[in-house]
This record gives C-alpha cells, structure tokens and sequence, in this order.
C-alpha cells in the first residue's frame, strides 16, 4: 500500500472535518444538554450549510488539484490557446458560495477558455444550477419578494430580487419555442418502409402522432348483502334499521361496493398546439379503436360484459 496517509488522501476536505468536529462538540458540551429540541434543531439547520458548503468547496479543489496542464487547448472558435495560468471564479450554490480555481488558456487577442469549467458545466454567471432551479420553483409559487425570502430562509444562498428576476428569464428562454411547436410531432416513416406491409416493416400499429387515453371512476352502489365484502356483510347483518325507507340519522350503510369503470380509447391526436393550455381532446368519432371495462371489486377480463350486466342487476337490487 502506498505511504499516503488518510489525511493526505483527504486533504481538501479538512476544513468539513474541522466543522464537522466543532458542530459535534457544541452538541455534546454541557450547555446543549438543557435544550430545546427547536433550539438544537436551529442550531444544526444553520451550521448544517456552513458544513456542506466546505464539502462542496473540498470536492471543487479535488477538482482543480487533479487538473493536468496541457500544452495547447483548442476553443470552440478552432484557435489554438498557448499560455496558460490559474484563475478563478466565485460559485453561488445553494450551500453558500464556494471559489473554483481553475486553469485558464488563452492566446493573442483571443478568450480564455477554461476546461475544467466544461467538465463541471459551470454556468456563465455565478448562480448554480440548484440555485437557479431554486429559484424557478419559488417564482412560480408567488411574487419575486417572497421567492427571495424562501431562498434565504430555506437554502444557504441569497438571490436579490434583481438577480431572481433575471434568472426566472434566462431559465425561461425556451418557453414560447416549446409551446409553438405542434402538440404532437408527425414522424413519418421512409417511404421504402411505409409502402411495405406492417408484417415486413416490423412497426407496430399505429403511428407515433396517436394518443392512448385511460380514464377510470369510481362510485359506490347498493348490492345485495350477500355480495358485500366479508367485514362489511357482517357490519350490515350486526345492523337493524328504524325506518324501512330511508336510513335514519347517525345509522351506516354497510349497504354498498365500489363499482370501477375503465375506459381505454386509441386514436390520433388534433392538431391544437400546446399554446391551448391542455385543452387538446381526442375525437371520439376518429378513434381508431375503444375498451371499455366495468366490474364491482374487482376488475373485469370481458370488456363490457357480465359484468356490466352485474352493475345493473346490483343497482335494480
């Protein structure tokens, strides 16, 4: 085994252990033994992000220790970058904000061009991803002043309202592309493949453009008691009614089972696109083929059978 010791090996991540260790002092001191279990809870939510923002920062200069100068770096523009040297950049991330360092290449008149930031796919300014998710599940809930305040209160970032509402725009860019495409994209086979048979082509019926639409209900009739579940059979024959006509006030049914009806149509889909708001429907008369099920409990393996023929005695019942 080679002379690396744990410290060594693990050596970006001292400054985690260090809080880490100090987090589990303060809670074994003394002092926290009289807590409250909201105070101790406070105390391990607040220095909890201080303690995942050093693991973050660790792994990142992990990173930066393993990156191996090259002698030339190709950017996108096909140039050739010669010189090289550290640089680095701030990291907002929902555990606070961490510094990657990183190297640089750059040449004459030309950008610099970091591959380390590739690799970790760093965004172009200094919010991450998580950040910037953050922040886009929190706009959609409300306003940009309490989206702030649910970032500051719920992570270990802190996003200006400024900031926000930039970033709900630039996480928003594809929105109005996405919702003026057609709502089902027509993928037409080669003609070679389409003027063959199905059998010899090897696709399956149907066209990708075709819906499959599943809807199920549910609603509770009255059957005869010996066709109640057991407990319930039994709740009803423990059960005497004052009136004949009607149950009266406070008195259970014990009287009824679920009845499930499901239905399965395939057919192809309109052509609304999705700027209708999910108000695309599938018309019935187009449909190419229909399944209905009905059955009481359980479900029925004869479409529209017997069981639908029980449903209509048990409601007669």
């Amino acid at each position: 085994m080679s002379g690396e010791t744990k410290e060594t090996c693990f050596d970006e991540f001292v400054a985690a252990r260090e809080q880490f260790e100090k987090r589990m002092g303060e809670l074994r001191s003394d002092s926290a033994r009289i807590l409250e279990h909201g105070e101790v809870e406070s105390l391990i939510a607040r220095e909890g992000y201080e303690l995942l923002r050093r693991l973050m920062q660790g792994y990142l200069d992990q990173r930066a220790a393993a990156e191996e100068r090259c002698e030339v770096v190709t950017g996108a523009d096909g140039a050739e970058r010669r010189h090289c040297r550290a640089r680095s950049r701030s990291l907002a991330t929902v555990f606070g904000e961490v510094t990657v360092r990183r190297l640089g290449y750059s040449g004459a008149r030309l950008k610099s061009v970091f591959p380390l930031d590739a690799a970790l796919n760093l965004p172009p300014n200094q919010y991450s991803q998580g950040v910037r998710r953050k922040v886009g599940l929190e706009v959609a809930k409300g306003s940009f002043e309490e989206a702030v305040k649910a970032i500051q209160e719920g992570t270990g970032a802190e996003v200006p309202k400024r900031q926000a509402e930039e970033l709900s725009r630039a996480i928003s860019v594809d929105f109005d592309e996405f919702y003026a495409r057609p709502a089902v994209e027509d993928a037409r086979r080669p003609v070679e493949e389409a003027s063959a048979p199905e059998e010899e082509a090897g696709t399956p019926e149907g066209s990708s453009s075709d819906l499959l639409v599943m809807s199920t209900d549910g609603k509770g009739i009255v059957v005869r008691k010996q066709d109640l579940r057991e407990a319930t059979r039994k709740k009803a024959e423990a059960t005497t009614h004052k009136l004949k006509a009607r149950l009266s006030k406070g008195e259970k049914r014990n009287r009824k089972r679920m009845a499930t009806v499901a239905s399965v149509r395939g057919g192809p889909a309109c052509a609304d696109s999705r700027a209708d708001h999910g108000a695309r429907r599938v018309n019935r008369a187009e449909a190419a083929q229909s399944t209905e099920q009905a059955g009481v409990g359980q479900p029925t393996s004869d479409p529209g059978g017997s069981d639908r023929g029980d449903v209509r005695r048990s409601r007669a019942s």
